[in-house]
């Protein structure tokens, strides 16, 4: 694949471009395959963690077939445009859908990414989530871990901020000694920061490199979705888990992502669905010597054959989030205590 780079790359007016090649700054690669220092305990969180968690606004991120009909009513130009037989497969099987959208509709995909992180940029966390309970529990402990989140939301990082916990994450400046977040298919609020395109524009099979930047602030975050017609740093929801902007970043958060699973003791899995063909997830997790404790809630059943052929020294749950919290805090040595806000009461 062809590669053009410069300091600062900015297209205006109508431009289209068509790949495979790759453009952009060239990135500064931050030296995540030198960590020196391998945490034994390890928290992965899938989108079933997010949907369990509890007290989330304006209610909990939908997962599987309902995140299909959330972002149709949402966005009624992009995905309420989707042809019938797509719109079924799309209820059906998600990650399907996906494949064949940018098959029939390459051209429409950026817009559709930025839609979708739009829509997860919203969510925010509430005096009872479990994400947030987590991160009281990180801040008052001297925890030897690490967390690994698959979710397009910030629901994690939000939780982690309003604890105090500092934490190091794609597009953060590194922190001596913070807690390490490793986002293997990016965030919705993440964006590639020297590459600048004016919508509208078609982008085919285009890969914009760069250096990740976090965008927090609302408005800001909608300038940035308005202004440039490359998505955030956030891999397609395919099975290739493919990344159109910072794409060497993801490579990056996937290789640490193996050291953190092949490195660690233990490690609690929470809301990751059954879909084995993630050989970027899963193989490191069967290659790994750690002991793992999944929370699958309804999905346990589904585990069986997989803890059976590779780790049948596994604990399946088969609550959700919020109901096996301790079960899954207590495998990662992460034990019940009383937390500030009980203190200060």
């Amino acid at each position: 694949m062809d590669t053009f780079t410069g300091d600062d790359i900015t297209f205006k007016g109508r431009v289209k471009l068509v790949g495979p090649f790759r453009i952009g700054a060239e990135p500064v690669r931050h030296s995540v395959r030198d960590q020196e220092h391998s945490p034994k305990n390890l928290i992965i969180f899938g989108a079933g963690a997010s949907f369990g968690s509890v007290d989330v606004k304006p209610s909990p991120p939908p997962i599987g077939s309902e995140l299909f009909g959330a972002l149709e009513e949402s966005f009624p130009s992009t995905w309420g445009q989707i042809p019938d037989d797509l719109k079924e497969l799309f209820e059906d099987d998600f990650e399907n859908g996906m494949v064949e959208l940018d098959k029939s509709s390459p051209q429409d995909m950026t817009r559709r990414l930025k839609d979708m992180a739009t829509f997860f940029f919203k969510f925010s966390l509430g005096a009872n989530n479990r994400y947030l309970k987590l991160a009281d529990r990180i801040k008052a402990s001297n925890w030897d871990g690490a967390l690994v989140t698959l979710n397009y939301d910030r629901l994690l990082m939000r939780a982690l901020s309003k604890a105090g916990v500092p934490a190091n994450q794609p597009g953060s400046t590194p922190v001596e000694d913070a807690l390490e977040v490793c986002m293997p298919h990016g965030c919705c609020n993440i964006f590639c920061k020297s590459f600048q395109i004016d919508p509208p524009n078609d982008l085919i099979g285009v890969l914009a490199t760069g250096n990740p930047e976090i965008v927090d602030d609302q408005e800001e975050f909608d300038r940035r979705i308005k202004r440039n017609a490359v998505p955030p740093v956030m891999s397609y929801y395919n099975a290739d888990k493919t990344t159109m902007a910072c794409a060497e970043t993801i490579e990056d958060q996937r290789f640490r992502y193996s050291e953190l699973v092949g490195n660690a003791e233990k490690i609690s899995i929470v809301g990751i669905g059954p879909n084995f063909h993630d050989s970027h997830i899963w193989n490191p997790l069967a290659d790994s010597d750690a002991i793992l404790t999944i929370c699958a809630g309804p999905d346990a059943s589904k585990f069986k054959s997989w803890v059976t052929d590779h780790k049948p020294d596994s604990v399946l749950l088969d609550g959700r989030f919020a109901d096996e919290f301790e079960s899954l805090m207590a495998a990662v040595e992460l034990k019940k205590f009383a937390t500030r806000r009980n203190r200060r009461a």
